[in-house]
Order: C-alpha cells, then structure tokens, then sequence
C-alpha cells in the first residue's frame, strides 16, 4: 500500500476513535449509576495548587448510585466537596463518619455521594441529551469518512476500478468498526437511564405501599370523625 493512502487510512482511524471516546466520556458524565470516570475532570485546590481528585482522595463506588470519597489528609476535606460540588452540582453530598470514629473526630470524615435521582422530568432530560451527543458523534463520523474518501479519489487517480473499490470498502469498514461501538455506547447508556427510572419508581410504590400501610395501621381519620 502506498505511503499516502496508508497515512491518510490512520488518519481516518484516529478521528472515529477520538469522537467514540469524547462520546463515551460524554456519556461518563452523565451521571447516573457511580461511574468513576465522572470524577476525573474533577481538580483540587490544596495549598495553593491544583490537584487531581485522586492524589487528595481515595475514590470508592458504594453501590450503584454512590461514591465514598476519603481525604487523605482531613485538612483537605472541604477543598474536595467544593470541588466535586464545582464540577458535579447535581451530586448529593454528605458527611459521614467512618466506623470506629467518633462524629467529632475530623479524621473519620468522608463525603458520601448519591446520584441525582432519575424521576420522569430527569429521565426525559437525560435522554434527549444522550441522543443529541449520538447523533453530533455520528454526523462527524460520517463528514470524516467522507473527506477521506475525497482525498482517495485524488490520490487514486489512475489506479484501477478495483484498486480503488477495495479502499473505499476498507474506508467504509473503518467507520463501521467505529460505528458499532458508538450505537453500543448509546444503547448501553439508555439502558442504564431505564434501569435508574425503574428503580426509582421501584422506590415510589415501595413508599407509597408503607404510607398505605401507616395509615391503615392509624386508622381512617374521616371514619373516625364520622363515628
């Protein structure tokens, strides 16, 4: 293969693995379940310097929808919050304490962070943001096959039908490749949305059914005035 077309092949390679991986990022960032990689644009201030979350804190996924976030040093402990509250406002947080600490030991502290709850209003929100993010990641996807595919017809000029039909099939498996890998992400991502609503509403009908249940145990009020 020539040098040219090769180099503009690796060139077409780079750019679908650079939109798919802003995508997923993108994704990561729409925080619904406790993803670690929503915490890596998140920068400390400590001692006049800025820091990555990591080097002032260890990181760990409590469950599905939350983070624990032990300082390293107590002294750091509100510098963290704001910055996870900076780059995060949609995180919950609270403060709590490690067992075997006393509440008013600074040293026990830790942030506990919930994930903003997907109600309907969310859910739909969350959705319309993953598909807008799909479809910029796929028009780019498909300009960036096509410019390719312009400059091999220059650089191609002269070769035979063939030749040229085999690199434009290889163009189009390059952005399939790709492709599939982004239609996965995005199905991947409205799946975790549907999962995080049904297990709010899981949670509704759970209080729903224990109010239900309290005020049976209660008794009717207006069957009480009435007798």
């Amino acid at each position: 293969m020539r040098r040219d077309v090769n180099t503009q092949l690796d060139q077409l390679k780079a750019k679908m693995n650079g939109y798919v991986a802003l995508l997923m990022y993108r994704y990561a960032n729409l925080c619904i379940e406790a993803n670690p990689i929503a915490l890596l644009p998140i920068s400390v201030k400590v001692e006049g310097e800025q820091k990555h979350l990591e080097e002032v804190a260890k990181v760990a996924v409590h469950e599905k929808y939350h983070f624990n976030i032990y300082p390293i040093f107590e002294d750091d402990f509100f510098a963290i919050g704001r910055a996870i509250g900076e780059a995060h406002p949609e995180f919950i947080q609270e403060t709590k304490t490690m067992e075997g600490f006393d509440d008013d030991d600074p040293a026990g502290k830790y942030l506990y962070c919930t994930m903003p709850i997907v109600n309907k209003d969310y859910h739909d929100t969350l959705l319309k943001a993953v598909d807008a993010l799909y479809e910029e990641c796929k028009d780019k996807m498909e300009v960036a096959n096509k410019a390719c595919l312009a400059k091999m017809a220059i650089l191609m000029d002269g070769a035979s039908e063939k030749d040229y039909k085999q690199l434009t099939d290889y163009c189009d498996e390059i952005e399939k490749q790709f492709a599939d890998l982004r239609d996965k992400a995005h199905d991947d991502k409205k799946q975790e949305i549907e999962g995080a609503y049904a297990d709010f509403q899981t949670k509704q009908q759970e209080l729903q059914a224990q109010m239900a249940e309290k005020m049976q145990e209660a008794g009717n009020p207006l069957q009480m005035k009435m007798q």
